[in-house]
């Protein structure tokens, strides 16, 4: 399955190192300040917000 598929079921202990994949991909191919460098970051973000919030660690 994928991340997008992880994110959408809230099952963001699967999501998040897949977020942090695609972060290091986009940051090492797009640079830091690609539009899509930040999404996936703020993404990233959302999720361990998420996971946090739900008392799951």
């Amino acid at each position: 399955m994928g991340l997008a598929y992880y994110y959408h079921l809230g099952n963001y202990e699967k999501a998040i190192p897949l977020f942090k994949q695609s972060l290091s991909i986009y940051e090492e191919k797009l640079g830091v300040n690609h539009p899509y460098t930040k999404g996936t970051r703020d993404s990233l973000k959302r999720a361990e917000e998420k996971l946090a919030g739900s008392g799951t660690r």
